[in-house]
C-alpha cells in the first residue's frame, strides 16, 4: 500500500437524512426498500441467469438467493429492459420524510460488479407543508457509471421522486443499491494542515470522554463545502483508520480554507436523550442494543459480557450517560478510537509491550498525588410504594394536547383523569418510568406512584498508609446501577483504579526505519543482469505503534520501567512519523 500519510474521507451529505427519508417505488420485485435507508451494506455480486450478460464468469459471481427478500439488494425492478435498454414504464422511486433537509445532491450506486446503471433520469425536490406543495427543483441526470453523483444544492425539500427511463444493458432490471443524500470526498496531501486527534478512555467508566479531531483544510477544488453539523469524517493514516468523527463546528476562513473541529460516536450520544428506566436483572448487552438503536449509532459488545445483568435505575439523561451507567455498573471500558463503531470491552491486563528509551523523547513529567486512604462506593436499592401522588394538575399547570411531563424520580402505575396518554406510531401509550406525553382536558390530572430510593455505602480502606498520612476518601455515590448484585465487584474495581496516585506523561514516537540495501560485488547474484552500483532492497520497518486502554512497559530517564495503561493520547497527522503524547496510569 502507498504510503500517503493523512487522508480524511468525508461526507457531504445531510445529516439524518437517509435514516428518515422513506422510499417507496412505483415497483418493485422484493420488499427491501428499507435497505436504501442504511449505511455502509455490504452488497454480494449476485448472478440473475435470466438477464441478458448479468453473469460475468470470473468466479465472483454468487447464485441468485432462494430468500432475496433478505439479502442487500435494494431496489429491483419487476420490469426488464427492451432491446434498446429502456423500460415500457419508467419506474419512479418516491422519497418522503416529516422533516426537511438540504443537500448538494444524490449519490446513486447501482450495480458496480456489472457496470450496469441508469443512463437517463429525473430528479424533482419538493417541499410539502399543511399549506401548499412547491416543486423546488426539476433536473435530468445522465449518469456514465454505476456510481454517480447528481450534484444540485437544494434547500428545505421533504419528498423526492426520482425517474429512471433506462438501463445501459438490454433485457435487465434496474438495481438502485443505495442512495446517499449528498456526495462524499477524500481530502489528502497539501489540502490537510494541523490535523490533531485527542482520545480518552476511562478504565471504571465513570466518565465517557468525547474524543475529538482538529484540522485546516485548504481545499485544491472550487467545490464550496457546506461542513453541516453531524456530518460524518473518517481519519485515516498510512491507510488504516484512526478516528471516527463527526463535524461539531466548522469555520469559513477563506475561498476554500476551513478550520473543522469534529467529534467522535460520544459526542453524537450527548445530544440524544433517553428514555432510562427501572431495570431487575435484565441483560446489560441488550439494554445496550436499545440504547445504541435508539440513537441510530453502531456499537460492538465484549462477549464477555453477554451474560452480564443489571440492577437498578437510569433516569432520563442522554444516551452518553445511559451508556456510562450500563457500562461503570459491569466493569466495562467504552471507546471510539481506530473504530468505526462504538467499541466496548473489558481492560486487557497483558503488557503490550516494553517502549525503549530511544522512542520516547524528552520532557518527561511525572505526577504524584496525594495517597487515597479508602475507596467508597454506594448501592441503590428501588422499592415500590403503594401510595398514590399527582403529577400534573390542569387546573394548575394548563390543558393541551402532547404535553410531555418528565419525572424528577422513577414512577409506576401511572394514571389519568380527564386526559390520555399520546399515542406513538406503534400504536402504543406513551406512558414510562421517566415521564408521560398526555393529552390534557379541563381538571385533568396525572398520579402514579413513586419507588423508596434507599442506598447503602461499602468502603475499602487501603492497607498501606502511614500513620501520618492524612484521611482522602475518593466516594462515588450516583452510579445508580450498582446494587447488592454487584457492588463487591464494582468496589474491587474502583479501588484498583482510584488508589492509584502516579501517572506519567511521555512523548512517544511512532517511526518508520529504512535499512538501506548494501552494493552488489562481482559474483554475488547469480541470475539476471545488474548495473554498477547496483544495491540490495531496502529494508523497512515501523515501530511497534502504542493504542489508548493498551497497558505497556515505557523506559525513563531516571524513573526506571514505567508501568501503567494507555488512558489519553493527543498526537498530529502531518508528517511521515507519529508522536503521540500519551499519559499511562
Amino acid at each position: 500500500m502507498m504510503n500517503r500519510g493523512v487522508s480524511i474521507h468525508y461526507g457531504d451529505v445531510a445529516p439524518e437524512a437517509k435514516e428518515n427519508f422513506v422510499p417507496l417505488a412505483s415497483e418493485k420485485e422484493f420488499d427491501n426498500l428499507n435497505q436504501l435507508q442504511q449505511y455502509n451494506l455490504n452488497f454480494k455480486n449476485i448472478a440473475n441467469p435470466c438477464e441478458l450478460y448479468s453473469v460475468v464468469l470470473d468466479g465472483w459471481a454468487v447464485a441468485f438467493p432462494s430468500a432475496p427478500e433478505t439479502e442487500n439488494i435494494g431496489l429491483y425492478s419487476k420490469q426488464i429492459s427492451k432491446k434498446d435498454g429502456t423500460f415500457e414504464t419508467p419506474i419512479e422511486l418516491v422519497l418522503e420524510s416529516d422533516e426537511q433537509y438540504s443537500s448538494q445532491g444524490f449519490t446513486l450506486t447501482f450495480d458496480t460488479y456489472n457496470e450496469i446503471y441508469a443512463p437517463r433520469g429525473n430528479i424533482k425536490w419538493i417541499r410539502k407543508t399543511d399549506e401548499e406543495i412547491t416543486e423546488l427543483w426539476n433536473e435530468d441526470f445522465f449518469p456514465d457509471s454505476a456510481f454517480y453523483f447528481c450534484r444540485k444544492q437544494v434547500d428545505n425539500y421533504n419528498k423526492v421522486v426520482m425517474t429512471f427511463y433506462s438501463i445501459n444493458m438490454p433485457y435487465n432490471r434496474l438495481n438502485l443499491r443505495s442512495i446517499d443524500y449528498g456526495y462524499g470526498t477524500v481530502f489528502y496531501g497539501k489540502e490537510l494542515r494541523n490535523v490533531k486527534l485527542t482520545q480518552e478512555i476511562d478504565p471504571i467508566s465513570s466518565q465517557i470522554s468525547i474524543n475529538t479531531a482538529d484540522f485546516t483544510l485548504d481545499s485544491k477544488t472550487d467545490i464550496i463545502y457546506s461542513f453541516q453539523s453531524k456530518q460524518p469524517l473518517s481519519i485515516n493514516f498510512n491507510g488504516k483508520l484512526k478516528a471516527t468523527t463527526f463535524v461539531k463546528k466548522s469555520t469559513r476562513k477563506a475561498s476554500f480554507l476551513w478550520q473543522i473541529q469534529a467529534e467522535d460516536y460520544i459526542g453524537l450520544l450527548d445530544s440524544i436523550p433517553y428514555y432510562g428506566g427501572i431495570y431487575s436483572g435484565e441483560k446489560a448487552i441488550d439494554v445496550l442494543a436499545d440504547i445504541f438503536a435508539y440513537a441510530k449509532v453502531p456499537f460492538k459488545v465484549d462477549d464477555v459480557f453477554n451474560d452480564a445483568t443489571i440492577y437498578g435505575y437510569i433516569p432520563y439523561t442522554t444516551c452518553r450517560d445511559a451508556i456510562m451507567q450500563v457500562a461503570f455498573a459491569i466493569r466495562a471500558v467504552v471507546d471510539t478510537s481506530n473504530s468505526d463503531v462504538v467499541k466496548i470491552f473489558a481492560l486487557d491486563n497483558e503488557i503490550k509491550q516494553v517502549v525503549p528509551l530511544s522512542r520516547i523523547m524528552q520532557g518527561q513529567n511525572f505526577a504524584d498525588e496525594d495517597t487515597v486512604t479508602g475507596v467508597e462506593v454506594a448501592m441503590h436499592t428501588y422499592t415500590p410504594i403503594s401510595e398514590s401522588t399527582e403529577l400534573y394538575k390542569a387546573s394548575e399547570s394548563g390543558t393541551g394536547q402532547n404535553i410531555f411531563i418528565k419525572f424528577s424520580e422513577p414512577i409506576h402505575s401511572l394514571k389519568i383523569t380527564n386526559g390520555s396518554f399520546a399515542i406513538d406510531e406503534n400504536g402504543k401509550e406513551l406512558k414510562h418510568t421517566n415521564y408521560a406525553v398526555i393529552n390534557a382536558e379541563s381538571d385533568c390530572v396525572l398520579s402514579g406512584k413513586k419507588y423508596e430510593h434507599t442506598t447503602q455505602t461499602k468502603r475499602k480502606n487501603n492497607p498501606l498508609v502511614l500513620a501520618s498520612t492524612l484521611e482522602k476518601i475518593v466516594s462515588v455515590e450516583t452510579a445508580t446501577l450498582v446494587s447488592a448484585n454487584n457492588i463487591n465487584d464494582v468496589l474491587e474495581s474502583c479501588y484498583k483504579w482510584l488508589s492509584r496516585t502516579n501517572s506519567v506523561n511521555l512523548k512517544i514516537v511512532e517511526g518508520k526505519h529504512v535499512k538501506y540495501g548494501k552494493p552488489f560485488k562481482y559474483g554475488q547474484k547469480k541470475y539476471g543482469t545488474f548495473k554498477y552500483g547496483q544495491r540490495e532492497p531496502n529494508i523497512v520497518t515501523y515501530d511497534q505503534p502504542v493504542e489508548l486502554a493498551e497497558r505497556i512497559n515505557a523506559e525513563t530517564q531516571y524513573l526506571g520501567i514505567a508501568d501503567g495503561i494507555i488512558i489519553k493520547q493527543s498526537f498530529g497527522l502531518n508528517g511521515n512519523n507519529l508522536v503521540k503524547e500519551v499519559v499511562l496510569k
